[in-house]
């Protein structure tokens, strides 16, 4: 017991050396290693993070196998910055219908879901994709502001809104779900977003540069058809590097 209470008191004080007052999107390596090791001893059902109603999904029945969840509806582990505090290696998926994150309970002694409070949560990564609460959007999308960050670039930045539509059908009797993705893009320039649901949006914001965004869409029309979010990264990527905004 006396050995459990020095390591805890060790990695206690190494954590307040350190002075990791606040938490940012981005943080160190470091930073990721000591919250670990702390919520690893106090246990992450003892920190506040599961304090959310429970979660239970109520369109499992779905005909063509879809589902509300960015990439899969399995559990994997994300980071969180929740309430200020940051929870590193949560088993996590993110509801695209409702926006929302949920967590699963491991407490060992019962298992069930969790959907968090939106209001705290700062941003939080999963499938190797970085998320954050943009505010000051305009955005008249419903949902709780959650945006992949897809690319901060030195002049323009690009934001994902990923939002996936739900679809009822009655088949042999029962009501049966679909789920088709739907996203939207954030456009930053000039210190000012601009919501892009089209490429003609693009006349409106950068109306000088318009034809050199239709030529490249031109360029890459099998990237615009099959994969729209790779398209428009490579768009932002291209007007960022190429043209003189």
């Amino acid at each position: 017991m006396n050995n459990l209470f020095d390591k805890a008191s060790i990695s206690l004080s190494i954590f307040l050396c350190l002075g990791l007052v606040s938490y940012a999107q981005s943080v160190s390596v470091m930073d990721n290693i000591v919250h670990h090791v702390y919520d690893g001893l106090v246990s992450s059902e003892n920190t506040g993070l599961y304090n959310g109603p429970e979660f239970k999904d109520e369109f499992l029945d779905s005909w063509d196998n879809s589902h509300m969840y960015l990439n899969s509806s399995v559990f994997i582990k994300g980071t969180l910055v929740y309430n200020n505090q940051l929870y590193t290696g949560v088993p996590m998926k993110y509801d695209l219908y409702g926006d929302n994150v949920i967590l699963r309970s491991n407490d060992h002694l019962s298992s069930f879901q969790v959907e968090l409070m939106a209001e705290y949560i700062s941003g939080f990564s999963v499938h190797n994709r970085d998320f954050t609460k943009l505010t000051a959007t305009g955005s008249e999308l419903e949902g709780n502001d959650f945006f992949e960050v897809a690319i901060l670039g030195k002049v323009v930045s690009l934001y994902i809104k990923h939002v996936k539509k739900r679809k009822r059908e009655t088949i042999d009797n029962v009501l049966q779900y679909s789920f088709l993705e739907d996203n939207h893009y954030v456009f930053l320039y000039n210190d000012a977003y601009h919501i892009i649901y089209d490429l003609k949006d693009f006349k409106q914001v950068v109306p000088a540069i318009y034809k050199q965004i239709r030529d490249f869409k031109k360029q890459n029309k099998r990237l615009y058809k099959t994969d729209p979010d790779r398209f428009m990264i490579a768009l932002i990527k291209y007007l960022d590097e190429n043209q003189n905004l």
